[in-house]
């Protein structure tokens, strides 16, 4: 009993001294403060509360997935309107519905394909007509061409565009090159024409040119003893200047040679494009209709 009484008051004891010390009184024997005990409570409760939680949480998740039906169930019957056999006319209804779409959705992309297949063979058909159309002007044209074997000799250029009867009383025409190449497309004929036409020009005016030379040349040996020297030095500068624009005249006429050359080469080119287009064309026709 005298320990008992005393026992409060050696608390009282333990309390003040601790606060004193600067220490909080959780404890009423003097010798533990219960830091560290104090911690390892709290991490127990801790661990304690999250076991709960995660038992609570599975337990949860167990009866939601095992009373799920009956709560679909449940949904089902609060928000329906009417018998069940409504809703079953109604999922029917839906069902139907898709397979309806996709059936129409099937015959408008088969529908779609074959006016695309149509379109198509139609501008197809009409490309093969235009190609079939422009083949015999341009086989005309690659062996007209390609008979035309110019050299760099002005008067061997105009000498073979007389024999081939393009240049008639000295001019050269269209309707002469027509006369030669009745199935070409104007379009076509027109290069052709041109470069002919600028060959013959710069041939006679080389020439012109050339004549000239001799022409002075001429002169200046038969008159060598007839005129003071500066009238010869005089011509000798004027020979100089006339040989150099004739050779200026025979670098043009040879670069005309070139891009003549180009135009027969680019003729033959086209020619051979739409002749292979041709084949791929005819065979897309077969492919649709069948072999005629």
């Amino acid at each position: 009993m005298g320990f008992a009484r005393a026992q409060p008051i050696l608390r009282a004891v333990t309390v003040m001294r601790a606060i004193r010390e600067g220490d909080q009184p959780w404890s009423c024997c003097p010798l533990d403060k219960l830091r560290d005990a104090r911690q390892s409570c709290g991490m127990g409760e801790r661990k304690t509360l999250a076991t709960v939680a995660t038992l609570a949480f599975c337990a949860g998740v167990c009866i939601s997935f095992f009373t799920l039906p009956v709560w679909v169930a449940f949904a089902i019957n609060v928000a329906k309107e009417g018998q069940r056999t409504d809703w079953l006319g109604f999922a029917g209804n839906i069902v139907g519905s898709g397979i309806t779409s996709a059936v129409a959705v099937a015959a408008i992309y088969f529908a779609w394909r074959g006016v695309t297949q149509q379109l198509r063979i139609t501008l197809v058909s009409r490309e093969e007509d235009r190609i079939e159309a422009e083949l015999p002007g341009l086989r005309q044209a690659g062996e007209f061409l390609r008979s035309l074997e110019f050299l760099p000799d002005p008067d061997q250029i105009l000498e073979l565009m007389e024999l081939k009867e393009l240049i008639v009383e000295g001019a050269f025409e269209i309707e002469e090159l027509k006369k030669l190449l009745p199935d070409l497309s104007e379009r076509s004929m027109r290069p052709i024409f041109s470069i002919l036409r600028r060959l013959m020009i710069r041939s006679q005016v080389f020439l012109q040119y050339k004549s000239s030379l001799d022409r002075l040349q001429k002169e200046m040996v038969n008159d060598l003893g007839m005129f003071p020297p500066d009238i010869i030095e005089q011509r000798k500068r004027m020979r100089d200047v006339q040989q150099r624009q004739l050779a200026s005249q025979y670098d043009m006429l040879k670069q005309l040679l070139g891009e003549f050359d180009g135009i027969t080469k680019g003729v033959e080119l086209r020619l051979q494009t739409l002749t292979e287009r041709q084949i791929l064309f005819r065979q897309e026709i077969e492919q649709h209709f069948g072999p005629v």
